[in-house]
């Protein structure tokens, strides 16, 4: 057997402490002493973690409740604008298309 090779069985194969030297070879922090304490990092964001978190979560509760309101929000354009029941859905059907569209390209 090679130095690479890790024997799949124990036993009283010698070869059994192959996967044990391995072991060791590849975790050389193993018996290291504990880093020694430091002082905590400075507080980079200042307090605008909380306004970024409001801003997003702000926007994406409006964005669901204008995906998931497009049928009340299609009789309000309808009586507001007296307009063919087809062309108006299509606001709806637009908005809701463009999310789904560019949902690989804002992952990215």
């Amino acid at each position: 057997m090679s130095e690479g090779d890790i024997p799949m069985s124990g036993g009283d194969n010698p070869d059994s402490t192959l996967l044990h030297r391995k072991q060791e070879q590849t975790c050389p922090d193993a018996g290291a002493q504990p880093a020694p304490e430091t002082e905590p990092l400075p507080d980079v964001d200042r307090g605008w973690a909380f306004v970024v978190l409001l801003a997003s979560f702000l926007c994406m509760f409006i964005v669901a409740t204008i995906t998931y309101a497009t049928g009340v929000l299609h009789i309000a354009l309808l009586e507001r604008f007296h307009s063919d029941t087809a062309f108006t859905s299509l606001i709806g059907s637009v908005f809701i298309s463009l999310l789904s569209l560019t949902g690989g390209y804002k992952s990215n």
